[in-house]
């Protein structure tokens, strides 16, 4: 054989995923059953080295592209399956001449006592036209498993497998050609997994920001215990996102949709499994329901400074849930989220001014401290000290605004104005029933006033806006002594 080809293969966990192609948990089940989901995983072979073909072969030119082996394996992956501890199975493994001119091919014996490998007695007959050929660095080379094999036509070999247990292998079989080394591999599937999971989840018409529950069980269908994990998409929820299930065990998962938009859902959820994945479809369409506003606009009687005057108004619920209400000082999400930057960026910069002015301090602090230091204190020991204090300056600068700027993103934005206040801000309100809300004009000089206050409620995407107007008087007073 050539001194370049390896002649040692690979025991190894099987490799990934079925990626290539969507599959529901349904249809994985069903190919995990027949041994389907595992041939899915080797679409095209894997060549691992190239060599150069002019030093095996009289044959330079090639009618085989060169990302494909000169020999096609039949089957791709060499599988075995319901199999029982000591028990001797047997695949018969095919291969074909690509070419347009005779070629030589040569299968590594495994380097394992798990797998054997024997041509078949039909392929005796090639033996003596390998022996009788140069290739592959002369006659030396040539053993049992080499041969030289027509254009079109097939050599057989015989795949035996001697499991000493009901557990999972993988055997990656090199095959050597004038041209490449490429693998075949040899997987045994000993315990299956198999996970019954429903292949759609449809949520139907929901109301916009209402959260909606659907429970969906998940068992374990096959043969050992299995390790899962689920993916959801945004917009969705899941009470649980990874586990374990033994055999015949089930559990209950609770998926929730949470739209933000009124329109039509339509995404995905990935079972992920012993390396394997399913495609769930999940859908749901969400409106806007019948919740509104008794007034939209509401005009404050002129009110006297430093006194106060209210009107009164409904959030009205006419939907089939309970709605969730709160005012806001911003129309829409978006306006809230630059705020909280602006905020961020201010807080930066006030950090990055302060931590100037404290490394400042610190510079004249230690200059006046070597200045006033006596002998116990030698430079080392100045250094180590001023370090020390400045690291504990710097943590307390850290955590300070660490906590501020956990404040601002934890803020609601809740409405909040000197002249209109709203009561309540927030609450709940149950189906077809409505609450009075209170607004309280306290002006605080002769001008008018006007604001603008946001209803963030469920069954509606956009903010409720009611907008507030009212006109301050100042004092009312005249001289009562006639002219």
């Amino acid at each position: 054989m050539h001194s370049n080809y390896s002649t040692k293969g690979r025991i190894q966990p099987s490799p990934a995923t079925n990626k290539g192609s969507k599959k529901t948990p349904s249809q994985l089940v069903k190919d995990q059953a027949n041994g389907r989901s595992v041939v899915d995983q080797y679409s095209k072979p894997k060549i691992i080295q190239h060599f150069n073909i002019t030093d095996n072969s009289i044959y330079a030119d090639s009618t085989v592209d060169i990302d494909q082996p000169l020999f096609k394996a039949e089957p791709a992956v060499i599988q075995f399956t319901n199999y029982e501890p000591l028990q001797v199975c047997e695949q018969i493994l095919k291969l074909r001449n690509k070419d347009k001119v005779a070629r030589s091919v040569k299968i590594v014996p495994p380097d394992s006592k798990l797998f054997q490998v024997q041509p078949c007695k039909k392929a005796q007959k090639f033996q003596s036209t390998a022996k009788s050929d140069a290739g592959f660095g002369g006659a030396n080379d040539i053993d049992n498993m080499s041969c030289r094999v027509a254009p079109g036509m097939e050599i057989s070999y015989t795949i035996k497998f001697s499991p000493e247990a009901k557990s999972d292998y993988s055997y990656d079989l090199m095959v050597l050609t004038e041209r490449e080394k490429f693998v075949v591999p040899v997987r045994a599937v000993g315990c299956r997994s198999m996970l019954d999971f429903p292949d759609i989840l449809d949520f139907g018409q929901v109301p916009v920001k209402h959260v909606t529950e659907k429970p969906v069980m998940i068992r374990n269908v096959g043969e050992k215990t299995t390790k899962w994990r689920i993916k959801v998409p945004a917009g969705f929820e899941l009470s649980k996102d990874e586990g374990i299930l033994e055999v015949g065990q089930s559990e209950q998962l609770v998926f929730k949709f949470i739209p933000q938009e009124s329109r039509a859902y339509r995404d995905e959820v990935i079972l992920c499994y012993d390396q394997l994945e399913a495609v769930v479809a999940i859908r749901g369409e969400a409106h806007n329901d019948n919740v509104y506003l008794s007034k939209s606009h509401i005009h404050m009687d002129p009110t006297s400074i430093t006194l106060y005057s209210h009107q009164y108004y409904t959030i009205v619920n006419k939907s089939q849930v309970p709605i969730e209400f709160s005012w806001r000082a911003f129309a829409t999400d978006k306006e809230e989220n630059e705020k909280k930057s602006r905020l961020n960026m201010q807080l930066s910069q006030e950090e990055a001014e302060e931590r100037a002015v404290l490394e400042g301090q610190e510079h004249n602090d230690s200059g006046d401290e070597s200045l006033d230091s006596d002998d116990s204190y030698d430079e080392a020991e100045l250094q180590l000290k001023q370090a020390r204090a400045r690291e504990k300056a710097v943590a307390t600068l850290q955590r300070k605004y660490q906590g501020i700027r956990k404040a601002v993103e934890d803020d609601p934005m809740l409405f909040q104005d000197e002249i209109f206040t709203i009561e309540p801000l927030e609450g709940k309100i149950w189906p077809n029933t409505e609450i009075t809300c209170c607004v309280t004009f306290k002006p605080q000089g002769p001008y008018h006033y006007s604001c603008t206050a946001f209803c963030n409620t469920t069954c509606s995407e956009e903010r409720l806006a009611l907008n507030m107007t009212g006109q301050g008087k100042g004092p009312q007073a005249q001289l009562s002594l006639p002219e």
